[in-house]
């Protein structure tokens, strides 16, 4: 996601893995319109991933994961610094999530 000066972003992701499968996760958020001198410059930037095992016939899916993440001018106020102060010079901000085979070489 590339946020825009003074903007506001809600993101919800649910993921249902099947016994068996694999999963490549990889979600992140920039600082934003650079070339136009945007720099954490938007309002509020929030992002929530959920994995969830599918259990077999009868049974109850049973969560992996939850991660969310806040990005928020308004918090940064408890330190006295702008988000892009804290960000310590990162242009991109990410989550990276991996599961199952298919993934065990990358892990």
């Amino acid at each position: 996601v590339q946020p825009f000066e003074d903007s506001v972003y809600t993101q919800t992701q649910l993921f249902h893995l099947s016994p068996g499968s694999s999963l490549c996760l990889l979600d992140w958020v920039t600082a934003g319109r650079t070339a136009r001198g945007e720099n954490w410059s938007f309002t509020n930037w929030t992002g929530r991933n959920e994995v969830w095992f599918r259990a077999e016939q009868g049974g109850r899916d049973r969560l992996l994961v939850r991660d969310t993440v806040i990005l928020s001018q308004q918090g940064t106020q408890v330190i006295e610094q702008q988000l892009r102060g804290t960000m310590h010079k990162m242009s991109l901000f990410g989550t990276l999530i991996l599961r199952g085979h298919a993934m065990e070489e990358l892990g």
